[in-house]
């Protein structure tokens, strides 16, 4: 099991949990990946050349280029923090590469369970850490851009469930 101020790694990212408070705890999962591969850049060059090519002016295609750039920027999640502070409740934090922060505090009245559920997609079997709400009965999924694997996901579980 994890303590409090370490780093583990997964496969492409890793995961810090650090003692906040007397109580509290932040556990955040954050992509080790630089956002910008060589492949990608390559493939913008080969973009901008076959973009330049038809329509013969480069300012059409530099500009398609920054906007495709901006919009994958915004899109592409860096890391993702669950704040677990006891009887008040739990913050879920997502930062994308540019752009604002989404966030979301699920309140520790509100919270019924802290689950483990498996989830099946075209070729595999995935497993998620998710909150089920009281009220409304809905499935608050935790690190939904990463999905750590089973092995990983249990430490954390023992962790969230320990603090709500």
């Amino acid at each position: 099991m994890f303590s409090a101020g370490i780093k583990a790694t997964l496969a492409d990212s890793s995961v810090w949990i650090k003692q906040l408070g007397m109580n509290s705890k932040q556990i955040s999962i954050k992509n080790d990946k630089n956002i910008v591969s060589i492949s990608d850049i390559f493939y913008a060059a080969i973009l901008g050349v076959l973009l330049y090519c038809f329509t013969l002016n480069y300012i059409y295609a530099a500009f398609f280029i920054v906007v495709l750039f901006v919009f994958y920027f915004k899109t592409t999640v860096r890391q993702e923090s669950v704040l677990l502070i006891p009887q008040v409740g739990i913050q879920l934090s997502t930062y994308y590469g540019i752009g604002p922060i989404k966030k979301c505090f699920i309140d520790s009245v509100d919270i019924d369970e802290v689950l483990i559920v498996e989830g099946i997609t075209r070729f595999k079997v995935v497993h998620y850490l998710a909150i089920r709400c009281k009220k409304s009965k809905e499935l608050v999924v935790l690190f939904e851009n990463f999905l750590p694997m089973l092995d990983e996901l249990r430490p954390l579980y023992y962790i969230i469930k320990s603090s709500t």
